[in-house]
């Protein structure tokens, strides 16, 4: 599943900017609505569904229903968002945020740190086949490693240019999100460094 299908509602094509478990199933009431109503960035496939849905999704992760947390990541340009909801293209630009949303799920009681750092690593990697998850599950020295280093108690604000990837369609942008990524590591190989940011 997607961290956009655990997090957010259909509430958010109103204008909400609520997490789903913080709605009180009332987009209308207590100032949730924020943005503008059916942003293109929303537009995914399938769509977002109510905030139980969103319950039932975190749920399934904590049953071990589902496996993984998997972004769908789908960056892309204006030219295909910034058109009317119905003719934008699906997808959000959701590889950098995973994390923080994950992260946000875990601060608000809804998963176990453990939990959601397994759905995002051994979960995929486990439903991709063993030669994935023999190199994410410990460390071999001499091995080349693949590795995330954040900073839990360090928040970041989504904004396009806090945002690598050639695809700035995300409905968080503006949004704090917990969890600063410092180095990430890939066979090895340093791919990303906050500090050459």
């Amino acid at each position: 599943m997607t961290p956009h299908h655990l997090a957010l509602s259909d509430e958010w094509l109103a204008g909400s900017r609520q997490w789903a478990w913080e709605s009180s199933g009332d987009p209308w009431g207590g100032g949730a609505i924020e943005a503008s109503p059916f942003d293109s960035s929303l537009r995914v496939n399938p769509p977002l569904r109510s905030v139980s849905d969103a319950a039932a999704c975190r749920e399934a992760l904590l049953d071990g229903t589902a496996d993984a947390i998997a972004t769908d990541h789908a960056p892309h340009t204006s030219v295909d968002k910034d058109v009317e909801f119905g003719l934008a293209a699906n997808g959000i630009s959701g590889i950098e945020t995973a994390l923080g949303v994950a992260l946000a799920a875990v601060d608000a009681g809804c998963l176990s740190l453990g939990q959601a750092i397994a759905a995002l690593t051994t979960g995929p990697a486990r439903v991709l086949g063993s030669r994935f998850v023999d190199r994410l599950i410990g460390f071999v020295e001499g091995a080349p490693a693949d590795l995330v280093v954040f900073d839990r108690s360090d928040p970041w604000r989504v904004t396009t240019d806090s945002l690598a990837s050639k695809g700035k369609n995300s409905p968080l942008l503006g949004r704090e999100l917990p969890g600063q990524v410092l180095v990430t590591l890939a066979r090895g190989r340093v791919a990303f460094d906050a500090s050459e940011v």
